[in-house]
């Protein structure tokens, strides 16, 4: 399987903790909640969700909840929503008025409580067994295109091909409402800035360019432009599926749309680290390739035998990983004299994405290689690079997994935005007021309990969805997925990225999974009876990082976000 599967997998796990970790982030990043019960309403938006669109209990053999409603999931996901913000509500209301830590005791009482119900109680959802079997929106339908079956929407038949069309629309709408909104498009300054138009112009088709253009340079509304960009793209895809030019129409749009998405991230990167000098950057490569070239003694000695060979690759590699911590820890003492101005935290997260190419686009190509020289790594590298389509087995196509991640990618975006828009808004305000100091803020005359419960039941809100999503992704609930560690884990990507930051819980979302499939990699090099050990220490890595972290950015990564109004108080 290529390693584009994995990276589709990767993203979904970290779609559904950003969106838990905005919901956190406006209770106790904006509002100064302490809430460690955060998971309960991850737990009620899953089970909730499930127990409407589930068929009757009576339906199905070995089984037995309660509603099984067999409702469509546009109608119970926004009642899932509803009943976890309602659940924060309730919870926060006898306790809000009192200390923060009461709130803290009673958030945390209940996600144990809830969690035993559902454990124990058969009746409610299929006690300790999996609730399983509910279905999937539209699951029918996939692969894309003409590989499912038609679907029916608002009464009307809808084939696979057309879908497939209104699936890729929406990709490129957003995508290139994207670029102009990221990707400063609108700059000419350099010779790379002019191969970059290029590429993005052959890649967006022309339309999506133009739009894109149009939409940095601030003159024009392009609102149709980027629809437009979308329903060229949309109508060929569903044109040359029609037609029976299945891969063509696959290969043409999503592998396209692939390669433009590479192209935007490097944009994007290339534009957040402008100002880094290429010494600085140098340096961040020279890190990566002293990270992985401490596994060769173990790969070239054979890391699978158990033999004498195979134990001294072992040892001369956890020594060299020593040492790389070791020159990790002088280097970040002794920057100064070292870089050319930039942070050394910076280079480390430079050095982390040049980390990911290598791993991604070059280390993913060994094994390809070795079973069939040049050609088969030569393909690995097309399929890594085409992400959004599945080329396992028969026509290239846009299968389920990778509708349920667009699908959460685009939940967790609009979330954003709206989040965005509220902290930014005379509520969001008045929540960072009253976590500053509640009695200023109450005698202004702001009623401080209401706009605590508010935060409580956004935040719960948004913990819903993500429930929802999960139950989507994953397609069967066990009580053990809800574990109190679950909120822990969400308040260590909050803190990381920067409390009060809604772009920064979003990257932090990225490290810790981004940490967690890393080490699990690393754990492959190591042999069979060592990887227990080396995966178990990765609580203590994880619990290192967080140290690190709040030793030199304890305000997070990217720390509080600042607004106009907080500038002009300054």
């Amino acid at each position: 399987m290529a390693i584009s599967g994995t990276l589709v997998s990767l993203g979904t796990f970290v779609a559904i903790y950003a969106l838990l970790s905005l919901g956190l982030n406006i209770k106790f990043g904006y509002g100064g909640l302490l809430d460690i019960g955060h998971v309960t309403f991850y737990l009620l938006g899953a089970y909730v969700t499930a127990l409407l669109v589930a068929p009757p209990a009576a339906d199905q053999q070995f089984a037995d909840y309660v509603l099984g409603l067999d409702l469509a999931w546009i109608v119970a996901v926004p009642i899932a929503v509803v009943v976890a913000a309602v659940a924060g509500m309730l919870i926060a209301l006898p306790a809000i008025r009192l200390r923060e830590d009461y709130l803290a005791i009673t958030v945390l009482g209940f996600s144990v409580i809830a969690k035993r119900v559902i454990q124990t109680q058969g009746w409610l959802a299929n006690g300790p067994g999996s609730l399983r079997n509910y279905p999937a929106p539209l699951r029918g339908a996939f692969p894309l295109p003409g590989g499912g079956e038609s679907i029916t929407l608002v009464g009307l038949g809808v084939p696979p091909e057309a879908l497939f069309g209104v699936v890729v629309l929406i990709l490129w709408a957003v995508g290139t409402y994207v670029l102009g909104e990221f990707g400063r498009i609108d700059s000419m300054d350099s010779i790379g800035d002019r191969v970059f138009h290029a590429v993005f112009a052959v890649t967006t088709l022309g339309v999506g360019y133009l739009a894109a253009r149009r939409l940095a340079s601030g003159t024009e509304r392009v609102g149709a432009l980027t629809v437009g960009s979308g329903l060229v793209a949309g109508v060929v895809a569903a044109g040359l599926s029609l037609t029976g030019s299945v891969s063509v129409g696959v290969l043409l749009t999503l592998g396209l749309f692939s390669v433009f998405t590479w192209l935007l991230a490097a944009r994007i990167v290339f534009d957040h680290y402008d100002g880094m000098p290429a010494r600085d950057a140098v340096a961040a490569l020279g890190l990566a390739v002293a990270f992985v070239g401490a596994f060769l003694p173990l790969i070239l000695l054979g890391g699978e035998g158990g033999n004498e060979q195979s134990r001294i690759g072992l040892i001369v590699t956890v020594v060299l990983l020593l040492v790389f911590v070791y020159g990790l820890v002088y280097l970040s003492n002794h920057w100064e004299g070292y870089g050319s101005g930039s942070a050394f935290i910076s280079v480390v997260g430079v050095g982390a994405l040049w980390l990911f190419v290598i791993r991604y686009f070059l280390l993913a190509l060994v094994t390809p290689f070795k079973q069939g020289g040049a050609s088969e790594a030569l393909g690995q590298l097309f399929q890594n690079l085409t992400w959004l389509i599945q080329f396992s087995g028969g026509d290239p196509a846009f299968n389920y997994a990778r509708f349920v991640f667009t699908t959460a990618i685009a939940v967790v975006g609009a979330a954003y935005y709206l989040m965005e828009i509220t902290v930014a808004s005379p509520f969001g305000r008045v929540l960072k007021a009253i976590r500053d100091d509640e009695d200023a803020a109450t005698a202004l005359g702001k009623n401080t309990f209401v706009f605590k419960i508010q935060s409580m039941m956004l935040g719960s809100a948004l913990a819903g969805l993500a429930g929802a999503l999960w139950a989507l992704s994953v397609g069967a609930l066990v009580h053990t997925m809800f574990a109190p560690r679950i909120t822990f884990i969400v308040f260590l990507m909050v803190i990381i990225g920067g409390t009060a930051n809604n772009r920064g819980v979003l990257l932090g979302s990225v490290i810790y999974w981004g940490f967690q499939k890393g080490t699990e990699d690393i754990a492959g090099f190591f042999p069979p009876e060592a990887r227990s050990s080396v995966q178990a220490l990765r609580i203590a890595f994880i619990g290192a990082l967080l140290i690190v972290i709040l030793y030199y950015r304890p305000e997070g990564i990217w720390g509080e976000q600042t607004t106009a109004s907080s500038e002009v108080e300054s």
